[in-house]
């Protein structure tokens, strides 16, 4: 079976299986672009509660919000947040030539860390692993991660729209119910 087909199933599995009050396929199409929203956005750690508070604020279809949000998974999560910051960085420093200063260095950051480390519970890394020697020198700028996977978030869930409106209107007009 190939993906596209297992993936349709699934979808249509979800609909099917929620009992859904609001048979409208933009509210459904909303609750999926939401969560697709969510899976790009760079607030790590805060996808499962932003998802359930916003489904519920705006009384979308939780399952439908879910489904979007896996779409960033323990395989996707390094491609997505390294593009997430790789466009943030493209445009604020390249576009717009802002030039921010006080991002965190990794040498500072593993100073930081195997200091804390090694005050709170005595371990000791010094000269085992440098991530100097391996990431390089560069400086991670929170903000442009924050940009980035923001704007790439609202790219991504609008593009979906149009995309998942026409999956959810197959699959309403297949179950026999309105696709208005």
């Amino acid at each position: 079976m190939n993906l596209t087909l297992w993936a349709y199933k699934k979808i249509s599995a979800v609909v099917e299986k929620q009992k859904i009050s609001n048979n409208n396929p933009k509210n459904l199409t909303i609750a999926f672009c939401l969560g697709v929203y969510i899976a790009f956005s760079p607030f790590v750690g805060f996808h499962t509660i932003a998802g359930i508070v916003l489904s519920w604020i705006f009384k979308l279809n939780m399952p439908l919000v879910f489904l979007g949000i896996l779409i960033n998974n323990p395989w996707t999560m390094l491609p997505i947040y390294s593009l997430d910051y790789g466009f943030g960085y493209y445009t604020l420093h390249t576009l717009l030539g802002i030039n921010l200063n006080w991002g965190v260095s990794i040498e500072s950051f593993y100073d930081m860390s195997s200091q804390l480390l090694n005050t709170w519970f005595g371990l000791n890394f010094n000269g085992i692993i440098h991530l100097n020697n391996s990431f390089c020198s560069c400086k991670i700028c929170l903000v442009s991660f924050l940009i980035g996977g923001n704007i790439l978030g609202v790219l991504a869930a609008t593009i979906s729209y149009p995309i998942f409106l026409k999956i959810f209107k197959n699959i309403l007009k297949q179950k026999g119910q309105t696709a208005s």
